[in-house]
């Protein structure tokens, strides 16, 4: 091999060895950049998961103030009210010397009574319906949707296969997550109609909430790269009470239509 061959063969193999040197460093950039990359979006995510769970502690802390609040609402404007009017016609009694306005004043205390212990019942009932303890979720869900029914703003409808008790913590987040679905509907549809079902199948249970209202239109949030729907305080609620119930949740509306929205919800009955 003469000298210019030796010279073309180093020349081959410096150049060689500088491309395999360029390629090694390429694929370790590559590597360097794409760990980058998936620590950014694992970071993200574990954001989003931070957020998320401080959205839902601060949903419960004010969905529990919002609670008291009312409550204590109910009891100042309602019982307190009545039990006061009561106490100044009980007064009066000591003042009066006719037999005819003592007995007046007896039959409204005893009206006022009575009125107290309506209100005490209704509280209590939202509190926690006593069907519902007693009787389980199928009857609760009946008598409420009697009582919007008795309120005469729209039809309401109620069907079910379930046919058994399930666990009473189930029983409570499901006839919660209704009512908020009904609430929303109320104030937010502009609906005529509202239909809720119960399909319960291979020990799954299937809530499955439909109205004909205005539906709604879901705000996205950008958080890095993806987009993911922003909840109001209603819809956070309900995913709440599905995240104890680790459950699943879909929605569906027909914006721009207006024909209503679905809800669907399913979860393990053991």
């Amino acid at each position: 091999m003469d000298k210019a061959e030796e010279l073309t063969l180093s020349y081959l193999l410096f150049f060689g060895i500088i491309g395999m040197l360029i390629l090694a460093g390429a694929i370790v950039l590559f590597v360097v950049v794409y760990q980058r990359r998936l620590l950014n979006q694992q970071l993200q995510i574990s954001q989003m998961k931070m957020t998320y769970q401080q959205k839902t502690l601060e949903l419960n802390i004010e969905a529990q103030e919002k609670e008291r609040k009312r409550i204590a609402n109910d009891l100042h404007d309602s019982i307190g009210s009545i039990l006061s009017a009561t106490r100044l016609y009980i007064n009066q009694i000591e003042t009066t010397k006719k037999e005819e306005q003592t007995h007046y004043i007896k039959g409204k205390s005893i009206k006022l009574l009575d009125s107290a212990i309506t209100n005490i019942q209704s509280i209590t009932r939202d509190l926690l319906p006593p069907s519902l303890d007693r009787f389980g979720l199928e009857l609760a869900v009946t008598d409420l949707c009697k009582t919007v029914r008795d309120l005469n703003v729209l039809e309401i409808a109620f069907t079910s296969n379930l046919n058994q008790r399930i666990e009473d913590k189930q029983e409570l987040l499901l006839y919660r997550i209704i009512q908020e679905l009904i609430n929303n509907t109320l104030k937010h549809a502009e609906a005529s109609k509202i239909l809720i079902q119960f399909i319960y199948q291979n020990n799954k249970l299937k809530l499955v909430y439909s109205d004909d209202g205005k539906g709604f239109q879901p705000i996205m949030e950008q958080y890095g790269e993806d987009r993911i729907i922003k909840e109001g305080l209603g819809l956070q609620s309900i995913r709440t009470r599905v995240d104890l119930l680790n459950a699943e949740v879909k929605y569906a509306t027909t914006i721009p239509s207006g024909k209503g929205m679905q809800v669907w919800i399913e979860l393990e009955i053991s």
